[in-house]
This record gives structure tokens, sequence and C-alpha cells, in this order.
């Protein structure tokens, strides 16, 4: 996924679809490789790509297994450039000091908690304590999984950077994404 990945983004900017980085998900066994940020490394480096225009999505899950192991990752990561986000955040049991040590650009609100917010129920206060805590920790906040107006404003009301979700729309074949694109930029609509 990542090779394609890195593929596609640099040939959305060849077709002059400037965004500003695109996120890969990296699975519990790529992660565990001790020659995974060589690879990363690699990858933008034949692709020509500029490190921060990738994003790796981690969960919290993986973070939780050889914590010595996943720091030194991370921070290899980390130096080359490459913007981490923790991904599924709210679902796992990673303690404050540790998310306070780990060096991640960006949380992602989980979509459960998303979804809560419309009912008035605890979702909606997890969602901003999560997002307060970030912004107290200096990180960006994505709520993935958007899909009412009321979820989009109450996010907004709480300062949540990025959004992603079926409100905006639904996934999208790669030969599809320039006019959505096109849309959201005539929009004035920030992309990512």
């Amino acid at each position: 996924m990542l090779v394609e990945a890195c593929a596609q983004y640099c040939a959305w900017l060849n077709q002059g679809i400037a965004l500003e980085y695109v996120a890969v998900n990296v699975s519990v066994r790529q992660f565990r490789d001790p020659k995974f940020a060589q690879k990363v490394a690699v990858e933008l480096q034949k692709n020509n790509m500029q490190a921060p225009c990738l994003e790796l999505e981690i969960t919290e899950s993986v973070l939780m297994d050889d914590t010595k192991v996943v720091l030194e990752t991370l921070h290899q990561l980390q130096h080359l450039g490459i913007r981490l986000s923790i991904d599924d955040f709210g679902t796992g049991y990673s303690s404050m000091s540790y998310l306070e040590q780990l060096p991640f650009d960006t949380l992602k609100i989980d979509m459960s908690f998303v979804r809560k917010i419309q009912d008035n129920g605890e979702g909606g206060t997890i969602a901003a304590t999560i997002t307060a805590m970030a912004h107290a920790l200096n990180k960006k906040v994505v709520a993935e999984g958007v899909e009412t107006q009321a979820q989009l404003d109450f996010l907004r009301k709480h300062d949540c950077e990025l959004i992603q979700g079926y409100f905006f729309s639904r996934p999208l074949p790669a030969e599809e994404l320039a006019s959505y694109v096109n849309t959201l930029v005539t929009q004035k609509q920030k992309i990512v």
C-alpha cells in the first residue's frame, strides 16, 4: 500500500492536483519490521517525494507493543521528516505520559466517538476532550467518520482542524479524484 500511495501521490502532482500530503495506514507487521523506516526512505527517494508529503497512520495498539522498538522506529521516521499520526485514538490503552513522549503530529479521533456526537452522549465529550488534549500537546486533530452536519458543527465548534468522512465523499477511485479536488478548490476547502 505504501508503494502504491507514494506513486499515486506523485502521479496526482504531475496531473496538477496539489494535495498537501497523502496518509497511509501502517500495519502491525510493517511496523515491527526493523528496516521499516529504511523502506519508507527508499520509497520517498524512488518517487522523488518530499517526506512531509507522507503521513503514516499508526494505531494505538501498535504503540503498546514493544515500547523501545516502537520509539526507535518512530524517531527514525520523524528524523526523515515524515508526518506521523495515531489512528483510532481513544480505543486503546496508551498512558498519557507515554503519549507525551511519542513524536506524533496528529491524533485521529476514532469514528465510534464521532458517531455518538449527535446523541449528545459521551462521544461528544470524549471527542472534545481528545481535541483539547491534542492541542495542549501541540498536535493536530482529525475526526474520522463524520457523516452529519451536526457532527461537523460540533467538531468545528471544538476547533478540530481536519474532518474526514462520508459527509464529504465516499472513497473515490484515483481517476475520479481530480474532478472532486477541482470542486473543492473552487469552494476553497482544504484538501489532504
